[in-house]
Formats: structure tokens, sequence, C-alpha cells
């Protein structure tokens, strides 16, 4: 019985037709003498065109810059599956049954061309959202330097 787990037992990282690269990670760690919490994170980086973001932004230079610069690395995302209190006799087993479920999703719907733009035109959502709500609010209020009275004699009656 160890801690560890062997990354071995996973499939090596890939790039799809999409441009898409898939890895993954093994996260499973012994919970209680043999019982193991099994958690697999896929890891999903699509590279982002910046000149799709134009669309985006339309004529607004500020915030064309500003998504520029949030996917100027790309675009990533994950997913966790876990199953918990598993068997070690039936660790293996779980393991490749959610790798298997990932690779159904991966080559299904990740391997799209849908799926990219999907979660771009999502993140990209959330980032405008956020940048015109920034533009809208009222600047901070100025906080002077005022320390108040010098005594709190003022705040008690007599």
């Amino acid at each position: 019985m160890t801690n560890s787990v062997d990354s071995s037992q996973l499939p090596e990282t890939r790039t799809l037709a999409n441009g898409i690269i898939v890895s993954y990670e093994n996260m499973s760690r012994l919970i209680a003498a043999d019982r193991w919490l099994v958690k697999i994170k896929c890891k999903v980086f699509c590279p982002v065109n910046l000149d799709d973001l134009s669309s985006l932004a339309g004529d607004d230079q500020e915030l064309l810059a500003e998504l520029r610069n949030v996917f100027a690395e790309g675009l990533s995302h994950e997913i966790l599956r876990e199953r918990n209190f598993v068997d070690e006799a039936e660790k293996q087993e779980i393991i490749e049954e959610i790798i298997a479920q990932y690779e159904i999703n991966v080559e299904n719907y990740m391997g799209s061309d849908v799926f990219t733009r999907r979660l771009l035109k999502t993140r990209a959502g959330e980032i405008v959202d956020s940048f015109r709500l920034r533009q809208n609010m009222p600047p901070e209020p100025v906080m002077d330097d005022d320390d108040g009275p010098a005594d709190f004699s003022a705040c008690f009656r007599d």
C-alpha cells in the first residue's frame, strides 16, 4: 500500500486536428487504509487567433487590448472527474473508466471547432462584461487624511 500514484497509466499529451492540446494528470490519493480518492484532471489548451478577438471588441481599442492581453498565452480549460472511497483493487479499473470517458468527450466534442469557438466566446464575454462594468463605475472617493478629533471627549457626555 503506497500513497503515490503511477502517472504512466495515463495517456500522453496529444494535439488534436483543431490545434487543441490535451493532457491528463493523476491526482489520486490514499484516503483510508485501502481506500482511494481517484481523481483525474483533463487539461485542455486551445491556441487563440488574436485576430478573432477583433469581432468581439468591435471598435473599442482599449477592450481589444485587454482581450489580447488576457488571451495572449491561449485559452485553457480543466475538467475534473473523481470517484471517492475506491477499493485499492478496483483503482486501476476506475482510472481506465474515467480516461475512457474523457477520450469519448475529447474526440466528440473538444475535437470539433465548435468547442473552441464556444469556450472563447464564453470567456471573452466574461472579460467584456467585467471591462464594461469597470468603465461605468464611478471613481472611488478620495479619502482625505483627516484623523478625526484630536481626542475622543466629544464622543462622551458628562
